[in-house]
């Protein structure tokens, strides 16, 4: 077996030179990006109105972010642009400028690395396998002092795809708030959940300024390419430091149209949900069926899961895999995650199959 890299999950083209197999042949379950792919109202829109690349976009982008609080069933006045969700994780930082955050985790190592960029100290709180990596709120809330300026929590989490209610927050927020500490909650993957609405902290936003919820186009809309990401906060003060921080017109006319417009397909959103949801629970059923692994509970269009039997390793099934054209996402780069475990996020019916079929392949060799 060949030494396995920890890939990132758009690292298509080192993967494919590493075992050397055609970039085109690969199925790639690593990017957690929705299945359906582009909007197809939103393809036809763009070919008809290609010639907004000859005019600079709106430098207040009033109807994108009209869109989005539509959408988010917010305040226009509360949302915030950027070209994609990691500059505004970037910007966010920044702003805060803090001394001491603290990282719920393991997740997204962007965090991490943008807060050591400001020399600031970095603890995390780990989530534990046995509460199936569940936040516990009132041991973060003993973790809270004077001391920490910044808490960030990804939600549902990546990679583990667990998720806490914003119902389930209050106590963590009111905490936060008396001891004027920020925190950032990264809801890229909300969108996959029916429901969201009642589920997401945008709804926290108006009473705690001391938050910020950060959402993308990249992984619900299938449009990376765009790098269009926003964030909801009352927050004011960090509006205009941010606004500040953020290059004039860094979102071009195509993106800012297409994010408005994404918004509005009603049909897509709506059809997107509603196939996650049921290919989720489909998928769910046939993993269970094999005996080698442990699926944990899991929210958005990913799942986590862990190779329980010691006779094999992900780092075997992903070589397995990949030499038949199927990539996942071995974990082991994430903290943490000392076992051997593994994320894949859902795709087509047909090449959801082919997954579980060879997943089975494996243990059953």
């Amino acid at each position: 077996m060949k030494e396995l890299n920890n890939f990132h999950g758009s690292d298509i083209e080192k993967v494919a030179k590493f075992y050397n197999i055609d970039e085109k042949s690969i199925i790639n379950f690593s990017g957690n990006v929705n299945p359906l792919g582009l909007s197809k109202q939103l393809q036809e829109k763009l070919v008809n109105n290609i010639d907004l690349v000859t005019n600079y976009p709106d430098p207040d982008y009033v109807s994108l972010k009209e869109s989005i609080s539509r959408y988010a069933a917010t305040d226009s006045e509360y949302v915030l642009l950027g070209n994609g969700t990691t500059e505004l994780i970037a910007h966010y930082i920044d702003y805060v400028h803090p001394k001491k955050a603290l990282i719920i985790g393991p997740t997204y190592s962007e965090y991490e690395k943008k807060i050591s960029s400001c020399d600031a100290v970095v603890i995390y709180y780990p989530l534990h396998e046995e509460n199936n990596f569940q936040i516990d709120i009132p041991k973060i809330i003993e973790l809270c002092s004077n001391d920490i300026d910044l808490v960030v929590l990804c939600n549902p989490n990546n990679p583990t795809a667990s998720l806490v209610n914003a119902n389930d927050l209050n106590p963590l927020f009111d905490h936060l708030k008396t001891l004027g500490l920020h925190i950032l909650i990264d809801e890229t993957y909300m969108d996959f959940i029916e429901n969201a609405e009642k589920i997401s902290a945008i709804q926290l936003v108006e009473k705690y300024s001391n938050c910020i919820v950060l959402r993308s186009f990249s992984k619900f809309f299938s449009a990376p390419g765009l790098r269009l990401g926003y964030g909801i906060t009352s927050d004011f003060k960090c509006h205009e430091s941010m606004e500040k921080q953020r290059h004039h017109w860094a979102i071009n006319s195509l993106a800012a149209f297409a994010g408005s417009e994404l918004m509005k397909d009603d049909e897509f959103i709506e059809k997107s949900r509603h196939f996650i949801q049921n290919e989720r629970n489909r998928v769910m059923k046939q993993l269970a069926k094999i005996n080698e692994l442990k699926v944990f509970p899991n929210y958005g269009n990913f799942f986590f899961v862990k190779i329980i039997n010691t006779n094999y390793t992900t780092a075997d099934l992903f070589e397995h895999l990949i030499k038949k054209g199927l990539m996942i996402r071995d974990t082991a780069s994430f903290p943490f995650l000392h076992g051997e475990y593994f994320r894949f996020s859902l795709s087509t019916q047909d090449n959801n199959d082919l997954l579980i079929h060879e997943i089975q392949n494996y243990f059953n060799n």
